[in-house]
This record gives structure tokens, sequence and C-alpha cells, in this order.
């Protein structure tokens, strides 16, 4: 028996032996034959944890060693999109937005796909680099993005992030649109062009997100600037609708309306624009407002076929109107007067016909 066990331990030393030589000689051989492959998988785990460095040091708003760690991991790790694409926005923060479109460029180089990428990279290009046609590649290559599917083992999906960033796309290749008219400015026809492409491409936003102001009050714009006023006033409507305390709706509208000969209501809409430019305090602002405030009574007051001291009123301030709430001079607006404040500057007679001659 004894015999026995010896010759059975003896057995597994020497099988153990030549399992461990072979995974040595296996080992040796990819080492030799894989070497660089080894070295790159060393590389990206450092590259890795520099990125993490990096965030950490990104979200404390501590932007230069941000840069520094991110330089680190890519001379390490060139194709880390996340990291790249971080970098430019630090760059972006800094204002050299030449270096930062290089560098989300290349980010889009390593990731066709990174969407988020491409709307910052159109951004910079529309209103810092004024390349509108570029930035609009970009936008109709975010808008053909599809959203993934995987089964891990529950159903994930990006989708709402896709759709998301279609309809951010599509707002900006709207402005991006608008931007590349002013450069036709002397071609009527190709300036016009590019005024309707807006107007489509803002559609397609509020396809996805039909309630978001900056769109509503960018499509009216760019209806006033084709001249087709009765659209404008619609989506002008819309707007104020949904965010009554943005002066600049309540202002263009009103500036519209004085081009439609609609003085009452324009007056109307620069006494709501001048309450909430006071709101904030805006005096600046304000006063030239008031300024075309009474050039546009006056229009009123003649239309009326009145009879004014018209040079006194035209030096007078003009004082709006209604009762309100002041603490230190501005206008509060307390949870109490949210609702009659707010629905007297989303108010306006002349919206409701609009929309019911588009509705």
């Amino acid at each position: 028996m004894q015999f026995i066990k010896f010759i059975s331990n003896l057995f597994k030393n020497i099988i153990f032996k030549i399992v461990m030589s072979v995974f040595a000689i296996i080992f040796l051989f990819c080492v030799f034959f894989f070497k660089d492959w080894f070295i790159l998988q060393y590389h990206h785990i450092i590259a890795y944890y520099l990125v993490y460095k990096g965030d950490k040091a990104y979200a404390e708003e501590q932007l230069t060693n941000a840069i520094n760690y991110y330089n680190r991991a890519l001379q390490l790790y060139p194709e880390h999109t996340k990291a790249r694409y971080n970098l430019a926005n630090i760059h972006v923060a800094f204002e050299d937005f030449e270096n930062a479109a290089d560098l989300y460029r290349q980010t889009i180089k390593y990731d066709p796909n990174f969407t988020k990428a491409r709307i910052h990279l159109g951004i910079i290009l529309t209103e810092e680099l004024y390349n509108p046609d570029e930035a609009i590649e970009n936008y109709k290559a975010t808008v053909k993005s599809k959203p993934f599917i995987l089964n891990i083992p529950k159903i994930y999906t990006n989708g709402d992030d896709v759709k998301n960033d279609k309809a951010v796309a599509y707002y900006n290749m709207g402005l991006a649109y608008k931007t590349k008219s002013l450069i036709y400015g002397d071609d009527t026809e190709k300036s016009r062009q590019n005024l309707e492409y807006a107007v489509d491409s803002y559609k397609q936003a509020l396809k996805i997100r039909k309630n978001d102001y900056d769109t509503l009050y960018n499509l009216a714009l760019t209806y006033q600037l084709l001249g087709r006023k009765e659209d404008a006033a619609v989506y002008y409507c819309k707007a104020i609708n949904l965010k009554p305390l943005n002066f600049e709706a309540h202002y263009n509208f009103a500036i519209l309306l004085n081009s439609m000969k609609q003085y009452f209501y324009s007056k109307q809409e620069l006494e709501k624009a001048g309450l909430v430019l006071d709101s904030k305090g805006d005096t600046y602002i304000s006063r030239y407002i008031y300024d075309i405030f009474r050039e546009v009574n006056y229009k009123l007051m003649i239309q009326q076929k009145r009879n004014p001291l018209v040079d006194k009123m035209m030096k007078e301030e003009v004082p709006l109107e209604g009762e309100l709430t002041y603490v230190g001079g501005k206008v509060v607006v307390s949870d109490k007067l949210d609702e009659t404040i707010i629905n007297n500057l989303k108010t306006c007679n002349i919206c409701k016909d609009y929309k019911e001659k588009k509705e």
C-alpha cells in the first residue's frame, strides 16, 4: 500500500509539473510574441485610472489638473473618447475654441456616433468660428443616429438620449441655417432659402419637444425675418404662453405687431417687456423699450385720430399700467402674486385670434 501511495503521489507531482511547465511555456510564448499587446493593455489600465482622476478634478472644477490628467491618459490611450471630449469642454470653458473644435473632431474620428461631441462642435462652429456649413453636417449626422438595444439580461436602450440629442441637433441646425443666411445677406434668394431650412429644422425639433421655448421663439423670429408675419405671431404667442417672464418674446412680438400696424397690441407687449425688465432691475434696456413705447403710442393716437400734446408725450416717461407689488423697488413675483401677474403677461387678445386661425 505504501508503494502504491508513493507511485500515486509521484504521478501527481509529475502531472502538476508538466501542466505548470506547459502554462509557463504558453506564458513565455505570449509574452514573446504578444509583448506589444500586453504593454498596450497595461497602458490602457493606467489611462483609465488617469481619466478617473481627471473626471474627479473636472467635477471639482480643478481644470488645470484635469487637463494634465486627460493629456497623460491620451498619450497612453489616444482612442479614449471621453477623455478627449472632456478636454474639449475644458478648452471651451477657457474660450480656446480652435483647439476645442480640433478635439471634438478627433473625438468624432474615433467614435462617429458620439452625438454630444457633434452637437458641441456644431455650436462653437456656428457661434464662435463662423463655420455653419460644417456645423450643419454634424447636426445632420446626429439626427441620423439610431438607438441601440442590449439584453443584459434586462432590455436596455439609449433611445431617450438619442431622441433628446436629435431635438437639440435640429434646434441648433436651425440656428446654423439662420447664421448662414446672414452670410448671403446680399443674395436675397440664398438668404431666404437658408431661413426656410431653419424653419424646417425648428419644426423637426418641435415634433420631438413641442413645448420648448427656445425653439418656439426662434421659429417665430425666423418667420419674422421671412416676412411671414402671421406665422411669426402664432409662435410668439406660444412662446409667451410657455414662458411669460422672458422679455425677448414680448419685445420682438411688439416689433412685429408694430410692423402690422397693430399699435394697440404692440403697446401692450412693450408694457409687458418693460415690466419684466423692471422686475430684473435692468433699467438700461427698459429705457430703450420706453423710447419705442412712446413711438408706438404716438402712432396709436394718430390711428385713433386723437389730438394729444405730442411733443410733451415724446419727452415724458410713460408709466406702466396696472397694480403691482414692489419690494426694494422691484416687482416681486411671490406665490400669491404669481398667478395674477403671469396670467396678465400671458394674456393677449390678438394671440387668441391667431390661435383660432392656425388651429
